[in-house]
């Protein structure tokens, strides 16, 4: 056997075909090892891609809920990066004269001022006084009054319970017959319960969050005991009385031309044999949709069993005008199907709650993003302190919609470079997607820039759900919604609901219907106090020992 090349020469050719098809062989096969191999590559690349924008969103899923849990709350704008530009290029007022600048630096010395004594404030001059008069001992003969040192201490003397004894005179008259004084008006005859009773009731429970059961432990404390089942049975039966309120407040909002909605959840105990699909903890999962007329400042609870489109439909069925939402496609659905008569206007609040959330992937870009939408809220700021007419509105916001107009490119060019699933690409789309509808407000003077005011009437509803937890039926969460809707009209024009309450029971049932705008919230003055006039508090324990003292 000689070398390779002597091979070579005295190979015959059949012989170096056949080796030259086996080597041609030897290099394909290692070229389908290494294209094999190259897929494989790309493949684990694309698979660790998706791995890592997964692991990104649950990381980012994970910083929320700890957020939700242990975290601030607050959305209010933080200067993270305060030298970085801004997405929202600002420029200069028309009002603003062009000036040219000159940086210069002052070094002073700080002025260290003492600090001030802290003033005591004065105690509320409406505040009813008592006062306790604190007399010398042994004072020597001679001793001439010549003044007094006051304190005023604020005291607590808690809300007690009082019966109403009402007495009404009979008569008889010289033909014999005998007649009898009128029974005042009230909110439920044969009640033991009176107005102020149950309007603190209702108060305490859908104001203050506290549940019944609660109640009826402060009252036992007071000496009353009664069953948390009469109290609710109070409680569902004023709110069955206001029901041509109800419904003729919510008739005035709905006729408004511009409504802002949102919607929270209730849990709500299902009715026997009713199979519990799609229930969590034997409870039912039902919405309160929550309609508010900015123009009036009056807010509507509407229950509904579901979420789907078919529950705002059913109740802006002849609405026309204005709707501005957050992005839930039910909405969509809403103005789609009302043939032009329903325009949706978007909430900045909402989308600027996404950067938000995206901030902790994203620091820098989000804090770009922030600053140029808090340059649209600082021009709202502007429009709100100088009460601006219409006019003035559209001519401020004008600068806002040429910040957006500049921002929208920088947006879409930052969208291209991010990873389907970033938060922060996520946050982006939402925008985009709601960017006409975001627009809508730079148009029209009427609108708000979001949906912060509805947010805020809802509120009440989290904090009293964890309270009493969940509405005893369908039926129940109706009135609630009903109570909730007054109850949020109170707070917003400063108005006292107990004392609104109490006197709205026993004005309805005499009211006409042209008349109820009158008992709303709004529109409500006080009138005299239905206990005027009463006598000295008496005991019957006392009136039951008095003739036997008498008789001694």
């Amino acid at each position: 056997m000689g070398t390779a090349a002597e091979q070579l020469a005295n190979a015959t050719r059949e012989e170096l075909i056949e080796a030259f098809i086996a080597a041609v062989d030897s290099v394909q096969e290692r070229d389908r090892k290494i294209e094999l191999q190259a897929d494989k590559i790309e493949s684990q690349a694309d698979k660790i891609e998706s791995q890592a924008d997964k692991i990104e969103s649950l990381q980012h899923q994970l910083s929320q809920i700890q957020k939700m849990i242990f975290g601030a709350r607050s959305e209010k704008s933080r200067t993270l990066y305060p030298d970085h530009p801004t997405l929202f290029d600002v420029p200069p007022s028309e009002d603003e004269p062009q000036v040219e600048t000159e940086e210069v630096v002052i070094q002073r010395k700080k002025v260290v001022e003492p600090k001030k004594k802290p003033v005591r404030k004065e105690l509320p001059r409406h505040l009813p006084r008592r006062k306790k008069v604190i007399e010398l001992k042994d004072l020597p003969e001679g001793a001439v009054y010549i003044g007094k040192k006051v304190t005023e201490v604020l005291e607590y003397e808690p809300a007690k319970l009082w019966v109403l004894c009402i007495e009404r005179c009979t008569y008889q008259l010289a033909d014999g017959t005998f007649v009898t004084a009128e029974m005042p008006d009230r909110w439920m005859d044969r009640s033991q319960a009176g107005e102020s009773f149950v309007a603190h009731v209702v108060t305490s429970k859908f104001c203050d969050h506290l549940p019944t059961y609660r109640q009826v432990q402060m009252f036992a404390r007071e000496g009353y005991k009664l069953s948390e089942s009469t109290l609710n049975q109070w409680v569902m039966e004023v709110g069955n009385r206001l029901v041509p309120l109800y419904l003729a407040m919510k008739a005035v909002v709905l006729a408004q031309c511009y409504l802002q909605a949102d919607e929270t959840t209730i849990r709500v105990l299902p009715e026997k044999g009713n199979n519990k699909k799609n229930m969590k903890s034997g409870t039912h999962l039902g919405y309160f949709w929550v309609y508010r007329s900015p123009g009036l400042n009056l807010p509507i609870f509407d229950y509904q069993p579901g979420r789907g489109q078919e529950c705002p439909k059913a109740v802006l069925r002849s609405f026309s005008g204005v709707l501005q939402t957050d992005g839930y496609k039910a909405y969509d659905a809403v103005a789609r199907d009302a043939g032009g008569r329903i325009e949706l206007a978007g909430c900045w609040a909402h989308a600027r709650r996404k950067f938000v959330e995206a901030e902790r992937s994203d620091p820098k870009a989000v804090a770009v993003i922030l600053r140029g939408i808090g340059h649209l809220y600082a021009i709202e700021k502007i429009i709100r302190q100088k009460g601006a007419a219409p006019e003035e509105v559209l001519r401020l916001r004008a600068r806002a919609r040429t910040l957006l107009d500049k921002a929208r490119p920088q947006l879409e060019a930052l969208l291209m470079d991010l990873r389907p699933k970033k938060p922060l690409r996520q946050a982006i789309d939402y925008t985009l997607k709601r960017w006409d509808k975001l627009l809508l407000y730079t148009e029209r003077p009427e609108l708000e820039i979001d949906n912060n005011a509805i947010e805020n009437a809802i509120r009440p509803v989290a904090v009293g759900r964890k309270n009493y937890l969940f509405a005893g039926s369908h039926e129940s969460a109706e009135i609630i919604a009903q109570l909730y809707s007054f109850m949020a009209a109170c707070k917003i024009h400063d108005v006292n609901p107990t004392e609104w309450l109490a006197d709205v029971l026993v004005r309805l049932p005499g009211a006409k219907p042209s008349d109820y705008p009158k008992l709303f919230p709004s529109n409500w003055t006080k009138t005299v106090h239905p206990h005027e006039g009463l006598s000295e508090e008496f005991f019957l324990d006392d009136l039951e020992a008095k003739p036997a003292t008498e008789a001694e």
